[in-house]
């Protein structure tokens, strides 16, 4: 299926009939930056503040998190036509390990949520009540404008699928990327609108996690979006000494949903309507109902104006006889 053009030039959504059949999504192994969180401040944690978060190394426990998932996939996944991974060092690492047969791409386009400048900068959503923090995190830019939202990350990642649509249509692809990478790669092949949002930011992302979308419904049978994503989450993921591929795996069906034009009016109704036309007729009522006495106020002003410029020359004249 080719992808059409609207009539602005742009390409259509019938982009998203031209992806992999089966796209495998994995997140890197626990990093540096993982640990940074639970360690002391002021202590160990602060070497990496010399170091841009692209430069994380997978930990000891992340090497070994990666060899469990690349010997899952193989078990689980099969064979796949092409590899991607972020070109940040951790994911790089972890598909290093991973050991799958074949040549990766590194890719800019699949890089994790820039998070911009974080110290010493307010927090982006302290301004935000707690009613609208949940839409704000998806839509505010991170550090203040200086990094990207969720929403940015979504585009970014269209650029990515697109990209995909024209080189691998109809192909199994693995992708070894990021915790936020993956949650905006849900919103855009699961089509998580609105009001799921803040549930989405929530979602647990573990290390090495695979996520599998397949277009496949059954033998045969393939669908033109995605139908179904299996997660596997391995056991123990944080025990160091394991090396099998055991794990929990889950699969849910994706349904694509449209609203009716009630349920559009239902969703926006939802949302308290703080002003109305009401209140501008109101105000202007009010402000034409106040200038009386101000007009009174301006005439008598005008009216003692020129007594006071006709007292001013008399004095004046005054003056200049005396001289």
């Amino acid at each position: 299926v080719s992808t059409q053009s609207t009539g602005n030039g742009r390409p259509s959504m019938s982009w998203l009939l031209d992806l992999p059949i089966d796209l495998v999504l994995v997140r890197h192994g626990q990093s540096e930056g993982n640990l940074y969180k639970d360690m002391c401040e002021d202590g160990v944690r602060e070497r990496l503040h010399a170091r841009h978060t692209s430069q994380f190394r997978l930990t000891d426990l992340g090497r070994a998190q990666a060899l469990r998932a690349g010997k899952l996939v193989q078990e689980k996944v099969g064979t796949v036509d092409k590899m991607y991974c972020s070109e940040y060092t951790r994911a790089v690492e972890t598909a290093g390990h991973m050991s799958l047969v074949g040549g990766v791409h590194t890719e800019f386009l699949i890089r994790e949520l820039d998070s911009g400048m974080q110290r010493g900068v307010a927090h982006p959503l302290a301004e935000f009540t707690e009613a609208t923090r949940p839409l704000a995190r998806w839509w505010v830019r991170k550090s203040s404008g200086s990094g990207e939202s969720m929403a940015d990350l979504c585009q970014r990642l269209q650029m990515f699928l697109q990209e995909l649509c024209y080189s691998s249509a109809g192909m199994r692809v693995l992708i070894v990327c990021h915790g936020q990478v993956i949650r905006a790669f849900k919103a855009l092949l699961e089509g998580v609108q609105k009001p799921n949002y803040d549930q989405l930011m929530d979602e647990e992302i573990p290390n090495c996690v695979i996520r599998w979308y397949t277009r496949r419904e059954s033998v045969g049978e393939v669908r033109s979006r995605m139908v179904s994503m299996t997660q596997f989450v391995l056991k123990d993921v944080e025990d160091i000494e394991r090396t099998d591929t055991e794990s929990e795996s889950t699969t849910v069906m994706i349904n694509y949903t449209t609203l009716t034009a009630k349920e559009l009016c239902e969703r926006a109704e939802q949302i308290p309507q703080l002003i109305n036309n009401s209140d501008l007729v109101a105000e202007k009522r009010a402000a034409e109902g106040e200038p009386n006495s101000k007009k009174r106020k301006t005439t008598e002003q005008v009216r003692v104006r020129p007594h006071a410029h006709t007292l001013l020359r008399r004095a004046s004249g005054g003056l200049a006889a005396r001289q």
